[in-house]
């Protein structure tokens, strides 16, 4: 830049003619143009005094041109050092090397204490020589400027801040979609956590029972008061109210944690802890943990960070829910394959049949033992019905029955199905049917068949048999008597007639026999023991028999009692007989050196008689047999023992007969049987 002596530049000019350094030149109007214009300019000496300032400058500095002109740069730029120094060095180097500035940036606080900002080109003043002898300074306030740039930089910094929280939140989100364990996942929210809030220290722990137990941890020292004792019962710890309240704990200082938990106060300062937060993880409506994060320097959560945070500790309470709900459902799920294979042996190694049939009645599945049944493989069963399985079976009266158990849910145990198979044998087996059901909704019938063919026909044979032999050896035995009895009715010898009396001893005997065999038949086939009542008295029959007893027992003693009127219609000879078996039972089981108690009770309705012995207590495993054919109980030390094993099954088929029952009890000392027959109407 050429020096002008007149116009715009006429002062600095004329402080230069001063020190007789140029000669005035011609004036410029351009030049007077630009001083004149809006663009604030400056003129400083070689001395680095501000020579002069045009208006623009001054309005720009807030200061008259006359108190700006004739200073130096330090002194305009007081209080302003820093920017004084470099402002000083860089005019320096234009001086001294005549290259100029084009593109200065700077900042300044103003009479106001506001922070201004400034751009200014620096050009060098030259002599005609060319000698530099000052600098020539435009300068533009960029202080607006400057505010857009850095409000869009904040904006730039903040949105880019904001994209890498979300980018964290679906990268978090996708690495919990992929976690299974519990633990997996506590280990991807700790590292996600501490990676995104630059926590020192994260842990979480889940509700068990009473209090919060730790499922995963980093930074924390074991133990730390600032997690220490967080259960629901604890009032006062940032976990615990986490986990009751509805939202996050954040404590930013030591100040905050102090006001707030003056307990813990103390313990985290010296644990190095200065802020931190506890963040509830809740699902399905409730609170089942906490997510608790620390930091060793004071940390403000703003509103981004504080969503962002609660947005993890909801996703991480969602994946811990599923991960409990996918335990459970493994759990279930072996539960049942273990159930399933239960069943499933069951089914193959059971001795019964067992099958069940869909709501229309076609198999769904049958086991083994039904296949040997009908002759037809296991998997030939399916969607096929029992009829078309086995064409012979009584589908007219088996059908009703299982439709009767789908539609009521009432079991039919033990029916009896009988049906020709191949070759012309009828089989006979016992069915129980059982509605099968999920929730209310019936699935089925499932059926257990057991074939009793062979018992059948061994019980059927065993009466055949007994009925013949009760019926054909009385035709002998009635010839034997009637000899016996015209033999003793003659002149015998006493040898002769000893062995008469003992023929007649044992054709009775033989016929007592008999006449139980025939009873066993009839009772057992189904037919009962037949009756003739009669008017009589049960206490005159306790007398009769106990009598008998003692008699025919010599060294025993049977006593006899009773009260009330023990009249009735009864069959007398049968009640003497079941009586008599009682009687001769407890002879033979019960202690010989203790008596026999007979006794009678009598109400409106029935006679009760009590048969007592006493000695040791019935094996509670022979008990629910007592009353089983041909069975005998144990008899005491010393005792005869004999029979058929038939005198309790035909007492209780007397008693069935006459509408009554027997009952015994046994203990330590003492058995006692109870038999009770209502009173009857005598037969007409």
């Amino acid at each position: 830049m050429n020096l002008e002596a007149d116009g715009w530049s006429g002062a600095f000019a004329r402080s230069l003619d001063r020190a007789g350094d140029v000669e005035p030149q011609p004036p410029s109007a351009l030049l007077d143009g630009l001083w004149l214009g809006p663009a604030a300019m400056a003129f400083v000496d070689r001395a680095l005094r501000v020579v002069a300032v045009n208006e623009a400058f001054a309005r720009m500095a807030a200061r008259p041109a006359e108190s700006i002109a004739g200073r130096t740069v330090r002194e305009l730029l007081a209080g302003e050092d820093a920017l004084a120094f470099a402002l000083e060095d860089r005019l320096h180097a234009i001086l001294d090397s005549g290259e100029p500035a084009l593109d200065l940036s700077a900042s300044s606080r103003g009479p106001d204490g506001v922070m201004r900002w400034w751009r200014a080109r620096l050009y060098p003043v030259l002599t005609p020589r060319g000698e530099v002898r000052g600098v020539c300074a435009a300068v533009d306030e960029t202080t607006s400027t400057y505010d857009r740039e850095l409000a869009l930089e904040r904006e730039r910094a903040s949105a880019e801040r904001t994209a890498r929280r979300l980018a964290l939140l679906q990268e978090t989100t996708a690495a919990l979609a992929a976690a299974v364990e519990p633990a997996e996942i506590g280990r991807v929210v700790i590292e996600r956590v501490r990676a995104f809030a630059g926590a020192d220290a994260v842990s979480i722990r889940v509700l068990e029972g009473d209090g919060l137990a730790p499922l995963a941890s980093a930074g924390f020292p074991a133990p730390s008061a600032w997690i220490a004792g967080d259960t629901p019962a604890c009032a006062r710890t940032p976990s615990g109210d986490a986990v009751r309240g509805e939202t996050g704990i954040w404590l930013e200082s030591n100040e905050e944690v102090a006001a707030r938990y003056p307990q813990l106060a103390a313990e985290t300062r010296a644990e190095g802890w200065r802020s931190g937060a506890a963040l509830p993880l809740r699902a399905r409506g409730g609170a089942i943990g906490c997510l608790s994060l620390c930091f060793r320097t004071p940390h403000a959560f703003d509103l981004e960070e504080r969503a962002l945070l609660l947005s993890v500790a909801e996703q991480c309470a969602l994946a811990l829910d599923r991960a409990r709900v996918l335990a459970r459902e493994r759990a279930a799920r072996k539960g049942a394959d273990h159930d399933r294979a239960v069943l499933d042996a069951v089914l193959s190694n059971a001795p019964v049949g067992i099958f069940l049939l869909d709501p229309e009645l076609r198999f769904l599945r049958v086991n083994p033992a039904v296949a040997a049944f009908d002759g037809v493989p296991v998997e030939a069963h399916a969607g096929r019905t029992p009829q078309d399985v086995l064409p012979s079976l009584p589908w007219g009266e088996v059908e009703p029955l299982l439709r009767d158990v789908l539609e009521t849910g009432q079991p039919r145990l033990d029916v009896t199905i009988e049906a020709p198979f191949p070759g012309g044998r009828v089989r006979s087996f016992l069915a129980s049917g059982y509605r099968v059901q999920t929730g209310d909704a019936p699935i089925g019938v499932g059926v257990i068949l057991r074939e009793v063919t062979a018992e059948r026909e061994a019980d059927q044979f065993q009466r055949n048999v007994l009925g013949i032999v009760g019926h054909d050896l009385r035709t002998p035995l009635t010839t034997v008597t009637a000899s016996t009895f015209l033999l003793q009715r003659g002149a015998l010898g006493r040898n002769e007639a000893r062995l008469v009396a003992r023929i007649a001893a044992a054709s009775a005997r033989i016929q007592q026999v008999i006449g139980i065999l025939v009873d066993y038949a009839r009772a057992s086939g189904g037919h009962g023991v037949p009756l003739s009542r009669r008017p009589c008295d049960l206490g005159v029959i306790c007398r009769e028999v106990t009598d008998e007893a003692e008699g025919a027992r010599p060294g025993r003693s049977v006593r006899c009692c009773g009260e009330g009127d023990a009249s009735g219609a009864w069959d007398p000879d049968r009640v003497r007989q079941a009586l008599a078996n009682l009687v001769s039972n407890a002879l033979e089981h019960g202690a010989p050196d203790a008596p026999v108690h007979v006794s009678w009770r009598a109400d409106a309705e029935r006679v009760a008689i009590d048969v007592t012995n006493a000695g040791a207590a019935i094996p509670p495993d022979l008990l629910p047999r007592i009353f089983d054919a041909f069975r005998s109980g144990r008899s005491e030390p010393g005792a005869r023992r004999g029979g058929l094993g038939l005198g309790l099954f035909i007492a209780r088929a007397i008693a069935v007969a006459h509408g009554g029952a027997i009952e015994v009890r046994s203990r330590d000392g003492e058995t006692t049987f109870t038999l009770r027959l209502p009173r009857g109407v005598p037969a007409t």
